[in-house]
């Protein structure tokens, strides 16, 4: 479970991050990387 934390802590950081600059391209790395880590 120590990993998902870590993945829904990088996907709040980059949710905020992504309010200011919205790249799409950046989304979707993060959404494999993250979906990657917790298997989905």
């Amino acid at each position: 479970m120590h990993e998902l934390s870590v993945a829904m802590r990088i996907v709040e950081a980059l949710n905020q991050e992504l309010a200011g600059e919205g790249d799409d391209l950046v989304v979707s790395a993060v959404a494999l990387e993250v979906g990657a880590l917790t298997g989905l």
